[in-house]
C-alpha cells in the first residue's frame, strides 16, 4: 500500500511504499548528490558549490565578491568554467 510522507530534511510531501518506510525518509531531491561536471548538450560545465548573491543565481566567494562575472556561452548562471564566460 502506497502513502504520502513528509521529506525529513525540506518538508515536501511525496509518495512511497509502505514497505520500504523508514524512521528518516528522503524527498528524491534531498538524496541527489552534487554533481561535479554537467553535460549540457555540447557544453561540460563546472557547476559552483560555494555561496550565492541575494540573487540566488550570481556565485560569490566567502568575501561576497562575484565569482567569475559576466555573461556565460552556455547559458548556466552558476558555471565556473572560465572557457564559458564572454569576454
Amino acid at each position: 500500500m502506497d502513502e504520502f510522507v513528509e521529506c525529513y530534511r525540506c518538508g515536501s510531501t511525496f509518495l512511497v511504499n509502505r514497505k520500504r518506510r523508514k524512521l528518516r525518509m528522503f524527498c528524491e531531491s534531498c538524496r541527489v548528490s552534487k554533481s561535479n561536471t554537467i553535460q549540457d548538450g555540447e557544453h561540460k560545465c563546472l557547476p559552483w558549490h560555494g555561496h550565492f548573491a541575494d540573487d540566488m543565481t550570481t556565485p560569490i566567494d566567502e568575501h561576497g565578491y562575484p565569482v567569475l562575472p559576466g555573461e556565460r556561452i552556455c547559458g548556466n548562471l552558476d558555471c565556473v568554467l572560465a572557457s564559458h564566460v564572454k569576454g
